[in-house]
């Protein structure tokens, strides 16, 4: 029912699209960055935004599956904290696909060199700029040290000299130009030499503009930094343009996936938010009731019990309809046509086994031509997971499935397959993840929208390497079924399906779909 066969095929899709335990392994990227920002100077006049800016860019960049070397952004670091922050970052890139780097704050050019500025420093001569500041070419070498196949230099470290009036005089204003090395990617807040500006909202231009691009869909490395440009042009009417230095690089780079991933942006890292933004517009009780389990006492809690109540009333709205007027003697009483054969009104459900799973369809069909579709998949068997990769074996089979997993972030877990992606969250909300060796035991759960349809993957991951595996989704639209023909359109995803049906007896119907015929128990 939507074509018994048909069913099958829908719940398939909207589940493995994202299951952990389904499909082949995709190449999942490791992405790692270092986000620094410095505003807190203690000899010179302090900078308003450059740890706003940090903030902002690290949020995004976790966002987007970046593990951030400390946790987050690493704020008003000294001459100590900056090295070791770099020397953690260089041990991180290890094994790593793509390495990034974002420092906002003070930088300065010396004899052509660029050099990032601690909160602590106070040069009073050139020379002292070796010991006090670190060279951007110190970056560079930890970078390349690292084997990634993609790295990225951001510097929004472009301002004025600080140090002007306190010996350094050979120093220009802005930075120097910096030759990417092979296989990496540098971008300025503005042109070599000039001066970009800090911002007068909490942010400035350019990790404004960064932030909002680096989230679109669609767009790979080198479109997302001319969209910067852009964008920092046209806000600060041309006085600043950002620049890129680039080598060559093999493959291509998508911040927030390729084209075929545009209609599934990646949302902010605040877990009730982030399943909020897949939740608010579903039609089902049963989501929105595990969401407020979840998230009540969140904002989005509120929110969620408003849309509950606003279906609950219009559920009954729909039951007690107002009485139409009688019809008048002078006029025939009208001709109706029941939508759906009594035969078929009810709830019935279909059981199933296949592929290592457990299947489970309800569908309910209203007398008004409506009808609710809960369908319910699990598994059990045994897991192993080491060093970002997972291989699951179902007890029923022994089929043998591998993917990949990673930290989405300090409280969540992304797991990656050829199906596509999803990020799970733990029901136990103090669990917290280790970004550099996430672990996913106990019991996690992802809600998402495919095609319309929303989902809710759960899965109990046993210290005994066992586990458990449930997918649920729901569908509701209208149903019409006379004359042994029954057509069936989701309100959800708009997509319609027919076949015929044939009573069996009382308690058991026979519908056939475009896979076949399949028989459906009365409850």
């Amino acid at each position: 029912m939507v074509g018994a066969g048909r069913s099958v095929a829908i719940i398939t899709a909207v589940l493995c699209a994202a299951v952990v335990m389904l499909g082949v392994p995709a190449d999942a990227e490791t992405r790692v960055a270092l986000v620094i920002g410095n505003s807190a100077y203690k000899n010179v006049t302090p900078l308003e935004n450059p740890a706003n800016d940090a903030k902002l860019i690290a949020d995004t960049l976790r966002s987007l599956g970046f593990a951030l070397i400390g946790g987050g952004p690493q704020l008003d670091l000294d001459k100590s904290g900056f090295d070791n922050a770099v020397q953690a970052f260089g041990r991180q890139l290890q094994g790593a696909d793509v390495g990034l780097f974002y420092y906002a704050g003070h930088g300065v050019q010396v004899r052509g060199e660029n050099y990032l500025v601690p909160v602590g420093a106070n040069p009073t001569k050139e020379a002292d700029v070796d010991f006090q500041m670190l060279g951007t070419d110190l970056v560079m070498r930890q970078m390349e040290g690292g084997g990634t196949k993609l790295n990225i230099i951001i510097l929004d470290a472009c301002r004025n000299n600080p140090f002007a009036q306190t010996g350094m005089r050979a120093s220009n204003g802005g930075l120097a130009e910096m030759r990417a090395p092979e296989g990496t990617l540098i971008s300025f807040a503005t042109q070599p030499g000039n001066v970009a500006q800090d911002g007068t909202s909490g942010n400035s231009p350019f990790s404004k503009a960064l932030a909002v691009t680096i989230k679109r869909p669609g767009l790979d490395i080198f479109r997302v930094f001319n969209e910067v440009g852009l964008a920092v042009a046209s806000a600060t009417s041309g006085a600043q343009q950002p620049w890129i230095s680039v080598s060559p690089i093999k493959g291509d780079f998508y911040f927030a996936g390729p084209p075929s991933a545009a209609a599934q942006p990646r949302t902010p890292d605040d877990p009730a938010a982030q399943v909020w933004a897949v939740t608010q517009n579903v039609t089902s009780q049963a989501v929105l009731e595990d969401f407020i389990r979840q998230f009540g006492s969140t904002p989005y809690g509120a929110m969620a019990r408003a849309r509950l109540d606003e279906l609950r009333k219009s559920q009954v709205a729909a039951v007690t309809p107002n009485a139409a007027p009688p019809p008048s003697a002078s006029s025939p009483a009208p001709r109706t046509q029941a939508l759906v054969d009594p035969a078929l009104i009810g709830t019935f459900e279909h059981d199933s086994v296949a592929d290592d799973y457990d299947w489970r369809f309800v569908y309910s069909i209203a007398p008004d031509g409506t009808y609710h579709l809960v369908a319910t998949q699990s598994e059990d068997g045994t897991f192993q997971a080491a060093n970002g990769v997972y291989r699951t074996v179902g007890s029923k089979t022994g089929r043998a499935r591998t993917g990949r997993y990673r930290a989405a972030g300090a409280s969540a877990i992304e797991i990656v397959n050829a199906g596509g992606a999803a990020v799970f969250r733990p029901l136990d909300r103090i669990v917290s993840v280790n970004p550099a060796r996430p672990v996913m035991l106990g019991v996690w759960r992802a809600i998402g929208v495919l095609n319309g349809v929303t989902y809710t993957l759960t899965i109990e991951n046993n210290p005994d390497g066992t586990y458990h595996y449930e997918g649920r989704s729901e569908d509701t639209g209208a149903f019409v079924g006379t004359d042994q023909q029954w057509r069936a359109t989701s309100a959800l995803s708009s997509k319609t399906d027919k076949g015929t049906y044939r009573v069996v007896n009382p308690r058991v119907v026979e519908i056939t779909g475009s896979n076949g015929p399949t028989l459906w128990q009365r409850q």
